[in-house]
């Protein structure tokens, strides 16, 4: 998977600093609307993906995905979450029951830039999701 470098301090500013450079992203709603589509991280790695279509109403997120890992385990996700201001926050429900968690923002109409976290245990590690429908 392709990470992200830099502290999370300057992530945050960067997608603050876009999202102000671009009317249509300052808002719950507007922020929402623009999640709305087919949405991919890219890996490094032939072979390993992760895809979400995601959905949106008012500031609420959902959807679905599908995920192959390298070993070739794949299988499919569910996504919710919520809009506030211009911050994103979903979680990524996998079929075998690992649940990732997604903090972040859009750099513009086709970047998704964040951090990416298990729970109960698990490092923040920067993630980028790039709009392909």
């Amino acid at each position: 998977m392709r990470l992200v470098t830099g502290s999370l301090f300057a992530l945050l500013l960067a997608v603050g600093a876009t999202a102000c450079g671009d009317s249509s992203l300052t808002d719950s709603q507007s922020v929402a609307s623009q999640l709305v589509g087919t949405w991919s991280v890219p890996f490094d790695l032939p072979g390993e993906s992760l895809i979400m279509s995601l959905a949106s109403s008012d500031t609420v997120v959902t959807g679905t995905g599908t995920y192959t890992f390298e070993a070739g385990h794949s299988g499919t996700t569910t996504v919710a979450g919520v809009v506030s201001d211009t911050t994103i926050n979903f979680d990524v429900t996998f079929d075998f029951g690992q649940v990732m968690h997604f903090r972040g923002g859009l750099t513009g109409r086709t970047k998704l830039l964040g951090i990416w976290y298990a729970t109960p245990v698990g490092d923040p590690v920067n993630i980028e999701f790039d709009k392909v429908r």
